[in-house]
C-alpha cells in the first residue's frame, strides 16, 4: 500500500511508518444518587494527530520529491513557517493500492502544535522529526451596530432656583417630572447630564415645603420644587405626614431582562436607566454569561442591577 503525506503544499519525502489519529468526544461521566454512573453526551472534541517522519540528507530510491531532491533543512524551514504563521493548513494522507486504486483519504484542516527534531547516530546524517497536529475549526464573532436615536426635546417651564423659592402647590406624589436646566440637587451638588435628560416619579415630599424627592430605577434624589416641571400629573394627591428622618426608604429589587432579536446592551441600558452609556453596569453584573459587552445572544437572561 502506498501513502502520500501532505502538510499544506509540502509532500513528505518518506511516508511515516506509523500515524496516530485520536478522535475523542468530550462526554462527561457523573454519579447520581441511587442511580450510579451516567454518561452525559457532548459534542466531539478536536482531533489530535501525531507521527514521526524521516527527512533524508541524501537521496534514497524510496523517497519521493515533488521538485527534485531537497535536503532536510528545506522541510524543517517549512515546519517552522507552519508553526509561526498562526494560520491553519490542510493535512492530507492519500492511501492507494500498489495498482493505484484509491483506498481512502484523510483530509483535515489543522494547526501545527509542536514538532521535535530527533537525531540518532544510527540514522547517520538523516533527521527524524516528531510532529503533533490538532484539528482546526473555523469560527467567527458577531458584531453589534449601535445607533443612538436622539429623543425630541420636551418643552419645560423654567423656574428660578434659590433657597427662598416658594413652595410647590402643583407637584404631588406620583407626578412625573423633568429637571429644569441649570438645576442642582437640594444639597447644592451639580446634576450629571444623563440625569438631567430623564423623567422621574415624585415619591416623597419632605417637611421642608420645597424639598421633593424623585425616583427612577434606584435614583433617589432630592430637588427643590422650583427646579422641577410636571410632565404628567397623578390623579390623586397623597398627603405625607411622616417626618423625613423616619420615612421608609424605597424598596428596590434587581430586575431581569430576556434578550430578544435586535437587543443591544446600549439599548437595554437606555430602557432601564434612561441612558445607554450605562451599559457597562449591566455587563459587569453579568460577566458569568457575557464575555464581551458587544456580543449578546437571543434568550440570555440578564440581571439589571439597580
Amino acid at each position: 500500500m502506498a501513502y502520500d503525506f501532505y502538510m499544506d503544499s509540502m509532500l513528505l519525502p518518506v511516508a511515516p511508518s506509523k500515524l496516530s489519529i485520536s478522535i475523542d468526544n468530550k462526554n462527561k461521566t457523573l454519579v447520581l444518587i441511587n442511580e450510579g454512573e451516567i454518561n452525559v453526551l457532548k459534542k466531539a472534541g478536536l482531533t489530535d494527530i501525531s507521527f514521526t517522519a524521516l527527512l533524508p540528507q541524501t537521496r534514497y530510491p524510496f523517497a519521493v520529491y515533488k521538485n527534485g531532491f531537497q535536503k532536510a533543512d528545506v522541510f524543517l524551514d517549512k515546519l517552522e513557517q507552519l508553526k509561526t504563521s498562526q494560520k491553519p493548513f490542510q493535512f492530507i494522507v492519500s492511501r492507494t493500492f500498489p495498482s493505484g486504486k484509491l483506498l481512502f483519504d484523510t483530509n483535515i484542516k489543522v494547526s501545527l502544535e509542536s514538532y521535535k527534531i530527533l537525531e540518532d547516530v544510527k540514522n547517520g546524517f538523516d533527521v527524524n522529526v516528531e510532529v503533533k497536529l490538532k484539528q482546526y475549526k473555523d469560527y467567527g464573532t458577531k458584531t453589534v451596530n449601535v445607533t443612538i436615536k436622539q429623543e425630541p426635546p420636551v418643552a419645560t417651564v423654567q423656574k428660578p432656583s434659590s433657597s427662598s423659592a416658594a413652595p410647590s402647590t402643583t407637584i404631588k406624589i406620583g407626578d412625573m417630572v423633568k429637571i429644569n436646566q441649570g438645576a442642582k440637587y437640594y444639597t447644592g451638588q451639580s446634576v450629571p447630564d444623563w440625569v438631567m435628560k430623564g423623567v422621574y416619579k415624585v415619591y416623597y415630599i419632605g417637611n421642608q415645603p420645597d424639598r421633593i424627592v424623585v425616583d427612577k430605577t434606584g435614583i433617589n434624589s432630592p430637588f427643590r420644587a422650583a427646579d422641577l416641571t410636571v410632565v404628567t400629573s397623578s390623579v390623586a394627591t397623597v398627603q405625607n405626614t411622616r417626618p423625613t428622618e423616619t420615612s421608609p426608604a424605597p424598596k428596590v429589587t434587581a430586575k431581569t431582562h430576556t434578550v430578544v432579536k435586535g437587543d443591544t446592551l446600549w439599548g437595554i441600558a437606555k430602557k432601564y436607566y434612561g441612558n445607554g452609556s450605562q451599559y457597562m453596569k449591566i455587563y459587569n453584573a453579568n460577566t458569568n454569561i457575557l464575555k464581551n459587552p458587544n456580543v449578546i445572544y437571543v434568550g440570555q437572561v440578564l440581571t439589571i442591577p439597580v
